[in-house]
């Protein structure tokens, strides 16, 4: 498949604006174009069957959720409408909102997003023998979730049953496919110095295509001292890295995530010696340079991978989908038969502040970074002039003194029905955050003491109309990716009865044969598939 055709790291743009720096840094990595759709939102530009596509990142996201919910369905035998979907630690509330919607997109109900800590921190409540009344003292651990594509780090504390988050920390651009590139960057490099003068300066096509490859000798050295990777059969040299040189072109990536592990310590008002163990979120902790530099590192703490670092987030949300739909706590897995049924609680904080903006563009913060979930904030705003009919409140997320550095998430405007003088008009503004960090606003009028207006959607980018115009096209994708999918097979089997043709067919035959074949494999369509199928009746009724 050609790279242009393939749109990889997309979660990466979800919430962005076009003209934020990951957008740039992103076209400098990716083989697909990145484009402004107009309103300074990104999206993802590719060739598709010739032609230029142009997706959302939620879209993307979308069909990925509808493939895996293809998949589950296949598995369980029953139609799946429900999820609960996992999030980096701190995504915003517009990132989550943009999360839901690629869930409706998919033909998903998102009952909750929640962190990937949190998650992983239910997964884990099963092999860390809490609860236990032999265990008194609590226990701090540092989860070290590091994936493909982004980097997060959690400090949590372990009391019996509870868990509480102490400190969140993290890149949201420090991740596997950062590695792969590092290792690509230096395949070509090494070319260049010892083989480009032979064999010619590498195609467009050859760089994309190695961004995989990469990303495939990266996992083989998980288990192997070194291995290979062929550019093409054009090419007669091979790029060998082993384990230990992969090790040093990423390492300084593993230090900028430990360096961000002693800033979430230090923000928890501890230091190393409070902390009892690490536990491995992730699948790129599985690279053995991981464990070895935060042992280094942290010499005196025990490294738990007890949970298979792949699977870890989804069994914890897993677990907390079952829990939901069953109105019960969390289950923790017993550690003998006739033990009690037991139950976990994981006490979130929020990821950073949220606050309302003043008359000089400041940020007067209502939820601060590091408050403990679930909770709630008042601010009473009023009128400043005389007789005005409506006041407008900006509501951000950030962690900026300045509001125009945050992350604006809604403009709510207050309708005054009966407008008096300056400050006689008194509205109570809310703000409260549930225990996954899911944000609510209320408002209500304090002089007649109504009922309070609340909301729940943050700068809602699309219309349902819009949603379902989305639904339909992911339908009429993924039929033609089936159908697309199904020829694909037919040329795998025809092209393996060719070459099984090519050893048994006579010798004045073979010329005419081999030519119609060549042509067979230089075209992938249902078309190319039928006529070559005849085309092996015909040689086959010959002989």
């Amino acid at each position: 498949m050609c790279p242009k055709e393939v749109a990889h790291s997309v979660n990466r743009l979800i919430g962005a604006k076009y003209s934020d720096p990951i957008v740039n840094t992103m076209q400098k990595t990716v083989a697909y174009s990145i484009v402004d759709d107009g309103k300074n939102r990104p999206m993802v530009a590719f060739q598709q069957n010739g032609e230029e596509k142009r997706l959302y990142p939620e879209q993307i996201s979308a069909y990925i959720l509808e493939y895996l919910k293809r998949l589950a369905q296949s598995f369980t035998g029953f139609d799946i409408k429900d999820v609960v979907i996992t999030v980096p630690a701190g995504y915003n509330q517009i990132q989550r909102q943009i999360v839901r919607d690629a869930a409706a997109i998919a033909g998903l109900n998102a009952i909750d997003v929640i962190p990937s800590p949190v998650a992983a921190a239910y997964a884990y409540a099963d092999v860390m023998n809490i609860g236990n009344a032999t265990v008194k003292d609590e226990k701090i651990v540092l989860i070290y979730d590091l994936g493909g594509g982004s980097f997060d780090v959690t400090i949590m504390k372990i009391n019996r049953m509870e868990f509480t988050e102490l400190a969140l920390g993290g890149d949201p651009l420090l991740g596997g496919s950062d590695f792969d590139r590092l290792i690509r960057d230096d395949l070509i490099r090494t070319y260049n110095e010892e083989a480009e003068e032979e064999y010619g300066e590498l195609s467009r096509r050859d760089v994309d295509k190695l961004l995989k490859k990469c990303e495939d000798a990266k996992i083989d050295l998980r288990v192997l001292k070194d291995t290979e990777i062929i550019i093409n059969d054009d090419i007669d040299w091979t790029y060998r890295p082993s384990r230990g040189h992969m090790s040093d072109l990423i390492g300084g990536k593993i230090d900028e995530s430990i360096r961000l592990c002693d800033e979430a310590i230090a923000r928890a008002g501890l230091t190393v010696n409070d902390i009892d163990e690490i536990v491995l979120v992730g699948g790129s902790t599985r690279l053995c340079i991981v464990e070895e530099k935060l042992k280094r590192h942290f010499p005196q703490l025990v490294i738990s991978q007890l949970v298979n670092p792949d699977e870890c987030v989804a069994a914890g949300a897993a677990k907390y989908a079952y829990a939901l739909s069953n109105g019960i706590g969390v289950p923790v897995v017993p550690n003998h038969p006739d033990e009690m049924p037991r139950t976990v609680m994981v006490k979130s904080i929020c990821p950073s502040n949220i606050g309302i903006q003043g008359s000089e563009g400041e940020m007067i913060v209502l939820i601060h970074a590091g408050d403990e979930l679930p909770c709630r904030k008042t601010q009473t705003v009023s009128n400043t002039v005389d007789n005005v009919d409506r006041i407008p409140i900006r509501v951000y997320q950030g962690n900026d003194p300045m509001c125009a550095n945050n992350t604006k998430l809604k403009q709510v405007v207050l309708t005054i029905n009966h407008p008096g003088k300056a400050g006689e008009n008194v509205f109570e503004f809310s703000c409260s955050m549930d225990q996954m960090g899911n944000l609510t606003l209320g408002v209500k009028d304090a002089n007649r003491n109504g009922p309070e207006k609340e909301i729940r959607n943050f700068q809602a980018t699309w219309t349902a109309e819009e949603i379902q115009g989305m639904q339909q096209q992911l339908q009429k994708d993924t039929a033609e990716l089936e159908a697309y999918g199904a020829m694909m097979d037919e040329h795998s089997r025809l092209e393996m009865e060719g070459n099984e043709m090519l050893k048994s067919i006579p010798e004045e035959w073979r010329e005419e044969f081999d030519a119609a074949f060549r042509e067979f494999q230089k075209i992938r369509s249902a078309e190319g598939n039928a006529a070559f199928k005849n085309t092996l009746n015909t040689f086959r009724a010959f002989m």
